[in-house]
């Protein structure tokens, strides 16, 4: 992501997790891939726990398949749709 584009943290969007250091502060917020990953994760294992018997790729193909791509994400990272491959 270059200089040219500005992304604006939406502080609603945003998720309360605890902080490492609790004699600095208390509580933090968390966003961008750090959140994603941890949402990621738990969607996978929700998968997992209701279809035990699923190959982790599969599990993949179901999350990654299961996206939209919301119309300011194509704008943000300047995606051409018409070159996606299926």
């Amino acid at each position: 992501l270059g200089p040219e584009k500005n992304i604006e943290a939406h502080e609603d969007l945003e998720e309360l997790s605890t902080y490492y250091r609790i004699v600095e502060k208390y509580f933090q917020t968390l966003n961008g891939t750090s959140l994603a990953s941890a949402k990621a994760a738990y969607m996978a294992s929700v998968i997992r726990f209701y279809y035990p018997d699923f190959w982790p790729q599969t599990i993949r193909g179901l999350m990654v398949h299961s996206a939209d791509w919301l119309p300011e994400l194509i704008d943000q990272f300047d995606i051409d749709l018409r070159k996606k491959q299926i």
